[in-house]
């Protein structure tokens, strides 16, 4: 079980805090992040900080997609990256015809990006795989930190 299902004791501990270097180091602390941020949103047995998903495909044919969404800012009017990411790929999946059952969202942050704000684009994200019945099977394949002005997504 994670220890992060109380939302509001949960968000509290984001307060001022900020992604660091240590975050994408592949340790204790990535798996807190995917567990605070990304598990506290997609409560699925195979969401692991593995580095890969084990599908069990169903019968026939499957279309798999994988894109990148830079936006700068992050968060605009109508929507953030979140929102953007998730609609991006179903529209990709929907144009060949396919229906997306699963999910993987890879992060680009940056040293210092919010992780309240973070948070908002987990939120958007899991009400977007709500909405096209998705399942999130992968939060982060790598998770890398630029040392810049900590204010990019991508």
């Amino acid at each position: 079980m994670n220890e992060y299902v109380d939302n509001e004791a949960r968000k509290a501990r984001l307060v001022g805090k900020t992604v660091t270097m240590a975050h994408g180091a592949g340790g204790r602390q990535t798996s807190e992040l995917i567990d605070m941020i990304f598990k506290a949103h997609f409560d699925n047995p195979d969401l692991t900080a593995d580095d890969a998903a084990v599908l069990t495909p169903p019968i026939g044919k499957m279309a798999v997609s994988t894109d990148g969404f830079i936006v700068s800012p992050a968060f605009y009017p109508g929507g953030n990256i979140g929102k953007l990411s998730i609609c991006g790929t179903v529209n990709d999946l929907s144009c060949m015809g396919a229906k997306p059952l699963y999910l993987t969202c890879a992060f680009v942050i940056e040293e210092g990006f919010p992780m309240e704000k973070l948070e908002e684009i987990a939120e958007v994200l899991r009400l977007k795989t709500n909405t096209v019945k998705s399942i999130l099977y992968r939060s982060i394949q790598k998770l890398e930190i630029e040392m810049t002005k900590g204010e990019k997504l991508s």
